[in-house]
């Protein structure tokens, strides 16, 4: 595809591109270097973030595994009587360290004593279905006469007793993990992180064995408190998510609430974890790209390895660079809009003539080219291109012209060579076009009446009209001679009365042999065979006139005259000779095999076989243009009972059709033109002079709204002259008040529009074609008044 420019914008965007490319080429680089700090930074950032982390983790695992060795020597807590002493021990211990849920001792003898602080722990509360005042809980486990019992008692924060209830258990606090492990190894235990049963929160428990090796002290140790401690470092939502995990996957800590249902961003850094996959990654996840970050966490205490993880969006990373580059990009923006006048209004000088010779191209290309006119410029080559358009456009208009010429006198040629074609049609497709042109052009000065609207747009519009007029009878190039000629109705090439005529004789002879073989036989009654002989030969005479004057076809045949006929056909006559000789190969092919054997009886007139010439060439174009006509069978039936059968004029329904037919070559033939733009109604307005207003009439059948008033006048002028016309074979010149007369009841019939035809009347143009066309005798006297019906005439040349 070939694109093109104008001057002033192409100048302009050479000075903006080189502008863009600078400024791109800066920003790019600042692009480039800029992402490349912001992941530096990042990474910077999150690996202060993991020291810290270890730092927390590390102080409280040592800070509680402190705090247990320290409580473990105290002597009272392996006296079981010393319950009040230990209480406060604990309690003094858990109020110290909000990350203690609870302190507990687990005796040899299979006793527990637990105390819980319920600050630790919001789901405490809900789980130990604790009052609002509550703060402390006591969890005491001790066997009974009947049975092991579990004993609360809960207390305020001075420790005064809130209530107290008690269920049945059978916890052991010897079969748990942390007291055997405490208890065998004799050191201090911490349990890999786990998830409380009870408050359904990670944690550990860290156990040792008291002085008195029959007692473990444990402690459980809440870890959500590290998730507050990643939100207090800035994470959280756009800034993204941190996460302490394990490397089984046990989140020990995150600032997310987790999914509620689906796969866990978070198991991608497992994954990164496990593959070893450490350090500011890029990932994505569900389409959206992230950056993770993977760090280990050294141990204390335990043998799981543990990890610090963040998860943040690209464009948060990014954001910093990203905002300093918008400045960078409005800044560019600003001296683009700054040098976008500046350079434009430099190239006016040149871009000026250049868009006026433009706008004198565009008249060219519009066919304006009347109003181009000569641009000046100081620049000698813009000077001399608007020169040469000048001259361009006069060589253009002289080849249009010519053109033109050239395109009108072909179409009348052809017009007059239809006319030359037939003696009997002369003149037709020369004077239908002048009569209705003559209509519609005193139709579009009309200030009055039905056309006081009506109106034919420009020139071009006009030769469109004149076209299609002098076109529309084209298709009749290819309608037989013998066709449009044929006078008689027994005529084809030649008039086939003769052949019949030919037969007459033979029965006049017949007539006359057999009268001289009578008297032979009986000399004595030779008058008698003489009136016999002189009755037949005159019937024979009185036959054949009636014969030749059916084949005249002037008047229309009433039904005693085709009964008589017909009648007539069935006399025989005897042949001697094979009417098989002398054909050609076409026509040998229309008789039936095998031959008859000589003499052989015929009927006087014969509908025989021979007589009929199929249809070779296929008419399924006809539903493709929208025609709507009856095909016959045949393309020509020469029967001479089926011809002089005829019941008006001459034409048989083959032989009207192929006259028909003129007019679906007509529009096949205009249709296959490549007509320019001004002239693509020709088509239709040449091909639709034969439609009637009420839909009967050929060849697609459109209804009178469907026509235009300029189709509507030349189907009007091709009936007038029709009937005016003196040079048709089956018929003489009718008068103009016959012809008005027949008008005026194809209009009542709806066969042609009456507004013009009352029109024909009232502008006078009736009598101006009489005079220049019709004989004198042709020319009678004439009211208007007598076919306009309830319609006063119009002051336009009325009679």
């Amino acid at each position: 595809m070939n694109y093109r420019f104008s001057i002033q914008l192409t100048t302009v965007s050479v000075f903006m591109l080189v502008t863009l490319v600078l400024s791109g080429m800066a920003i790019g680089l600042q692009y480039y270097f800029g992402q490349r700090q912001a992941l530096s930074a990042a990474r910077n950032n999150y690996t202060q973030t993991a020291s810290a982390v270890v730092s927390r983790l590390t102080n409280l695992e040592r800070q509680s595994a402190d705090t247990v060795r320290l409580i473990a020597e105290f002597p009272a807590l392996t006296d079981p009587n010393e319950s009040i002493t230990t209480r406060r021990l604990f309690a003094k211990a858990l109020a110290q360290n909000p990350v203690f849920y609870g302190l507990y001792i687990g005796r040899s003898t299979g006793d527990f004593y637990e105390l819980i602080n319920l600050d630790a722990s919001a789901m405490a509360r809900k789980a130990l279905n604790a009052g609002p005042t509550d703060q402390w809980v006591e969890v005491r486990v001790f066997d009974t006469p009947t049975g092991r019992v579990r004993e609360f008692q809960h207390y305020d924060a001075e420790f005064n007793r809130l209530n107290t209830r008690d269920e049945p258990t059978n916890y052991d606090p010897r079969l748990r993990t942390w007291y055997r492990l405490a208890n065998n190894e004799n050191r201090l235990y911490q349990t890999e992180p786990y998830r409380f049963a009870q408050l359904q929160t990670p944690g550990v428990t860290l156990s040792t064995l008291l002085p008195d090796q029959r007692s473990v002290l444990g402690i459980d140790l809440l870890l959500p408190s590290l998730s507050d401690f990643l939100r207090d470092q800035g994470f959280e939502g756009r800034n993204g998510d941190a996460f302490i995990f394990q490397q089984d996957g046990q989140m020990l800590a995150r600032t997310d609430e987790g999914p509620e249902a689906g796969p866990d961003p978070a198991a991608l850094l497992v994954d990164m974890a496990g593959n070893g996959e450490t350090g500011l990654q890029p990932v994505t996840i569900d389409g959206t790209p992230y950056f993770a970050y993977v760090s280990d966490i050294p141990a204390v205490n335990t043998r799981q390895p543990r990890y610090f993880g963040v998860l943040v969006s690209e464009r948060v990373v990014n954001e910093p660079f990203l905002a300093r580059l918008r400045v960078s990009l409005a800044v560019s923006a600003g001296l683009l809009a700054l040098i976008l006048p500046l350079s434009w209004a430099f190239a006016y000088p040149i871009v000026r003539p250049v868009r006026e010779l433009a706008a004198e191209n565009e008249k060219i290309r519009e066919r304006r080219d009347v109003k181009v006119r000569r641009v000046r410029s100081h620049i000698v080559e813009i000077d001399e291109l608007s020169e040469s358009i000048i001259n361009m456009v006069k060589t253009i208009k002289k080849q249009e012209q010519d053109q033109r010429d050239l395109l009108d006198a072909f179409i009348q040629l052809i017009a007059e060579a239809i006319d030359q074609k037939s003696p009997y049609t002369g003149g037709h497709c020369a004077r239908v076009p002048e009569l209705a042109l003559q209509l519609v052009k005193s139709a579009d000065q009309a200030t009055t009446g039905p056309f006081k609207d009506f109106h034919v747009r420009g020139e071009e519009a006009w030769r469109e009209l004149r076209v299609a007029a002098w076109l529309h009878d084209c298709g009749k190039v290819t309608t037989p001679e013998f066709v449009v000629d044929k006078a008689t109705k027994l005529e084809t090439i030649h008039n086939r009365i003769h052949e019949i005529r030919t037969r007459f004789e033979v029965l006049w002879r017949d007539a006359e042999i057999h009268y001289l073989q009578q008297c032979l036989k009986a000399p004595d009654q030779r008058a008698q065979w003489q009136e016999e002989c002189r009755q037949r030969q005159q019937q024979l005479t009185d036959d054949f006139a009636f014969i030749a004057e059916c084949n005249i076809g002037s008047e229309f045949m009433s039904e005693d005259k085709q009964e008589r006929l017909q009648e007539l056909a069935q006399t025989p006559w005897l042949r001697h000779f094979d009417d098989r000789l002398g054909l050609s190969h076409q026509e040998a092919k229309r008789f039936p095999p095998p031959p008859e054997s000589l003499p052989v009886w015929e009927n006087l007139l014969r509908d025989a076989p021979e007589h009929r010439i199929a249809r070779e060439h296929s008419t399924d174009y006809m539903t493709r243009l929208g025609i709507r006509m009856n095909v016959p069978k045949d393309l020509y039936n020469r029967g001479e009972l089926h011809n002089l059968l005829v019941s008006y004029g001459t034409l048989t329904a083959e032989e009207r059709f192929k006259i028909n037919e003129h007019i679906i070559s007509t529009i096949r033939m205009l249709e296959a033109l490549p007509f320019p733009k001004e002239l693509s109604n020709v088509p239709r307005y040449a091909s639709t002079h034969h439609e009637r207003m009420d839909g009967r009439g050929y060849p697609r059948q459109l209804q009178g709204e469907e026509l235009s008033i300029p189709e509507r006048m030349l189907a009007l002028a091709d009936v007038f002259e029709a009937l005016t016309a003196s040079d048709r074979p089956y018929k003489t010149g009718k008068t103009l008040s016959q012809t008005l007369s027949i008008l005026s009841s194809m209009v009542e019939e709806q066969h042609i529009d009456r507004d013009s035809f009352e029109f024909l009347l009232t502008s006078g143009l009736y009598r101006q074609y009489a005079q220049t066309y019709l004989r004198p005798e042709q020319i009678d006297a004439i009211n208007i008044n007598d076919y306009l019906g309830s319609r006063s005439p119009e002051p336009t040349g009325a009679e």
